[in-house]
């Protein structure tokens, strides 16, 4: 039986205010993905957080970002994404309103007509 694998793990914006922690040293069972640190993190520290980052399919909610080493993880197989010893795991809120101004620009008539 394995010792388990400790990860870095960082919470900004709300998920710094709900766990009311910043960084913490995860450890989780060997050959463990994303998913399985989420649900590490939600019984170890909160357990609303999975529900706060994932929504009813399991997938990363828009509002939040996850990084693994500095990139950017897609919501599509947060079991595929295994993690190893010494990884940094970042959760972030998304950038606000850039989903809502996008559209914006779309509206109304071109400028000079």
């Amino acid at each position: 039986m394995g010792t388990g694998v400790k990860v870095k793990v960082r919470f900004y914006g709300g998920l710094y205010e709900l766990l009311n922690v910043r960084e913490a040293d995860i450890v989780m069972p060997d050959g463990g993905s994303l998913k399985t640190l989420i649900d590490v993190i939600s019984s170890q520290l909160n357990p609303n957080f999975s529900r706060a980052v994932l929504d009813e399919h399991g997938n990363v909610r828009g509002s939040y970002a996850i990084l693994v080493n500095g990139t950017a993880v897609r919501d599509e197989r947060l079991d595929s994404v295994k993690l190893n010893e010494g990884d940094v795991v970042v959760f972030l809120p998304t950038a606000v309103g850039g989903k809502r101004l996008r559209p914006c620009s779309s509206l109304g008539s071109p400028p000079g007509r």
